[in-house]
């Protein structure tokens, strides 16, 4: 066990098998903390931070830093801390479950193998889970604030991913993923897996990816949604979107506004609800795909007329549903389920 202090010079300093405490103060300086549960702060200047093996608590202080719970070259089973501070920091976790959390600046967070907790800051930073069911935020809590243009990607395993403010890149990656892009116009992915994919509050392109997603949404704002391969559950949400379930047997709803539907291959279920808008579907398949309404067939088809742009089912209110180059004849009972 040592405490070690450093001076404002760039210096390289090396703690012991014990429970070392590493102050760096100033200076651009080389900080490694051996074996032990050790608390390393780079404090100013540009530092490079080693935990190696134990549960480490490591700090950049002001400057651009390079941390890792273990080391450059050996990954290290434990749990630790690692935060940035003020600065352009790179934060590489361990195997183990690690807490990062990037602060003020452009960070990079790589979380490693383990369950890992990763909160970005408020600037746009690039934030990776790796291995393991991680928890990752795009910003601190809202307290803090949580801005910036980040881009975060899950890796492997069953993750929690909240972009925060900004306009970000969010990939959950492999597993089962909860992915919300939150404020700002995103890009969202959900990966492979059985994902929840909601795209927040402004206008997002959202991606539920391969497997069978249980909820894609695209949420606020004008919105482009598709559920990708997979049998999937795929809402545009509040605004004019376009919704588009992709492969699969899909079941997909604009919900509120002008929406634009597609079902892709597979046989899908356009689901129509009181107060949807004007909604039109490119390509129902008579016989294949089938609607569901809040009526009886015999009421639906009672309400289907022949339009130039296809057979048009007017519910009145301003609802309105328009199935592309289908004709009234085409439609019989068997095409329509009650929606409860």
């Amino acid at each position: 066990m040592a405490t070690i202090t450093g001076s404002d010079a760039s210096e390289t300093l090396v703690g012991t098998d014990g429970d070392d405490t590493i102050d760096g103060l100033d200076g651009n300086d080389t900080l490694s903390g051996l074996a032990g549960t050790d608390v390393i702060e780079g404090r100013g200047g540009n530092d490079r931070i080693e935990g190696g093996p134990g549960d480490d608590q490591l700090g950049g202080g002001d400057g651009d830093d390079t941390i890792w719970a273990g080391s450059a070259t050996v990954a290290d089973a434990s749990g630790n801390t690692l935060y940035g501070d003020p600065g352009a920091d790179l934060l590489i976790g361990s195997d183990g479950g690690d807490y990062l959390v990037g602060w003020i600046g452009a960070d990079t967070m790589l979380g490693g193998g383990g369950d890992d907790l990763i909160l970005g800051g408020p600037d746009g930073d690039h934030l990776e889970g790796a291995g393991g069911n991680d928890t990752i935020f795009g910003g601190v809590p809202d307290d803090i604030g949580d801005s910036g243009m980040d881009v975060i990607d899950g890796g492997d395993g069953d993750d929690e991913i909240v972009a925060g403010d900004g306009d970000d890149v969010v990939y959950g990656g492999a597993g089962d993923d909860a992915v919300n892009g939150n404020t700002g116009d995103d890009l969202v992915y959900g990966g492979p897996g059985r994902d929840f994919v909601r795209g927040g509050q402004e206008s997002d392109v959202v991606f539920g990816g391969d497997g069978d997603d249980w909820h894609v949404n695209g949420n606020l704002g004008v919105d482009f949604v598709e559920g990708g391969a997979g049998d999937d559950l795929v809402r545009g949400g509040q605004g004019d979107d376009f919704v588009y379930g992709g492969d699969g047997a899909d079941t997909v709803w604009g919900d509120l506004g002008a929406d634009i539907l597609g079902g892709g291959e597979g046989q899908d279920l356009f689901v129509f609800a009181a107060a949807s808008g004007s909604d039109r579907v490119l390509d129902f398949a008579p016989g294949v795909d089938r609607i569901a309404m809040a009526l009886d067939a015999a009421e639906i088809l009672s309400r289907t007329t022949d339009q130039a742009g296809g057979a048009v089912i007017d519910l009145g209110a301003g609802d309105m549903l328009v199935l592309a180059g289908v004709v009234r004849a085409d439609l019989s009972a068997g095409d329509f389920v009650f929606l409860l």
